[in-house]
């Protein structure tokens, strides 16, 4: 598993057993809050070196706005 989402688990209150089995927790709700905002964040954060003109830097950028807007209504569930 990704370490940061091992580290998201452990911040909302996820726990391991003896075998390294991660073990439910009732904070589910936050865990997953927290997963969404951490996908906003790279998402937003996404490199725009691809672009060679300054069409495809708006191009980058308005797909970059796009994804992290459709995150972000996903999260409140408004999808």
């Amino acid at each position: 598993m990704n370490e940061r989402i091992q580290e998201i688990a452990k911040e909302v209150g996820f726990e391991t057993d003896v075998s390294g089995r991660w073990l439910p927790a009732n904070s589910f709700e936050k865990f997953v809050d927290t997963l969404l905002d951490e996908c906003i964040k790279v998402v937003a954060q996404s490199p725009t070196s691809c672009a060679f003109t300054t069409f495809d830097l708006g191009v980058v950028e308005c797909t970059i706005k796009k994804c992290t807007e459709e995150l972000k209504k996903f999260k409140k569930g408004d999808i």
